[in-house]
């Protein structure tokens, strides 16, 4: 009955598994929409599974159908939030006059200004913030990591109402919470025994004893337990999923701080081969 828990979480997950696919396509466009900050791309298969492919027959519009599209198809497929595709051209002509890969800029993220080209951030701020987001992904990873290892072991985490004493219960026995490994523990024969025993080996009061030997037989508190491990392996799959996804982005901003100290150090100009240098008559 240990695995019990388990197998029920098994069930649920593959009960929910007919959801997954609609799931994923609304994630999916979910996140066009915030990558591309647009709606172009939504508008435009809705109008096409209306009208198919044709639909346009003004050539300006379009061309400016087209244009938006591959405007928008910049910024997913980049990352790069820009506003006109003349902007998008000047860009990709800035990366391969510095030799400078496209990835690189969308990988810096919110530390690279469109309109200078230039990293809007000191080295050392950037190193700071890129070990404290490493430093916050790599907890999360532990914390995913412990709380998935937790989901396998066959105890359900409770406490006493009358004297709040924290115990660990399966539907066969009660043992304490530390030590973690070796822990001493106490079953349904065991109370037929001496119980001043099992209150010397437990470490919990005698009363306490006594309430959780009046418990153990019967099958409302088998039933419990079994309810309560199920609900604590679910809490502990959510949160573990839920600290991976938290471990991804901190591993992004990381990696975004780390992009932008490197290009920083390049220390590349702004313009383009063959522009004029902007000169700052301002500058003291």
């Amino acid at each position: 009955m240990e695995n019990a828990g388990i197998g029920e979480l098994s069930k649920g997950i593959v009960a929910w598994l007919p959801l997954a696919l609609p799931l994923l396509l609304l994630v999916m466009f979910g996140w066009v929409i915030l990558r591309s900050e647009s709606w172009h791309l939504l508008r435009r298969r809705t109008w096409q599974l209306v009208h198919g492919k044709g639909g346009i027959t003004d050539p300006a519009l379009q061309s400016y159908v087209e244009e938006q599209t591959n405007l928008t198809a910049f910024r997913v497929f980049v990352g790069m939030p820009v506003t006109t595709l003349a902007e998008a051209h000047t860009l990709m002509a800035w990366c391969r006059a510095h030799d400078v890969r496209l990835e690189i800029l969308r990988r810096c993220g919110q530390y690279f200004d469109l309109e200078t080209r230039t990293i809007k951030a000191s080295p050392r701020l950037l190193r700071i913030k890129g070990n404290v987001w490493g430093i916050c992904a790599m907890v999360s990873l532990v914390v995913a990591a412990i709380s998935w290892q937790l989901i396998t072991l066959p105890y359900a985490g409770l406490t006493l109402k009358e004297s709040g004493q924290h115990f660990l219960a399966s539907e066969v026995e009660i043992r304490t919470v530390w030590p973690l490994l070796n822990a001493p523990t106490l079953k349904a024969k065991d109370c037929a025994k001496e119980q001043a025993a099992a209150v010397q080996r437990l470490g919990f009061s005698a009363s306490d004893v006594a309430l959780l030997c009046e418990m153990l037989p019967k099958q409302e508190f088998r039933e419990f337990a079994r309810k309560a491990l199920l609900e604590q392996r679910i809490g502990l799959f959510v949160l573990g999923a839920f600290m991976l996804v938290l471990m991804y982005f901190e591993t992004m901003a990381a990696l975004s701080c780390r992009c932008a100290e490197r290009l920083l150090k390049r220390r590349l100009p702004p313009w383009l081969p063959g522009e004029q240098m902007p000169l700052d008559f301002d500058a003291r």
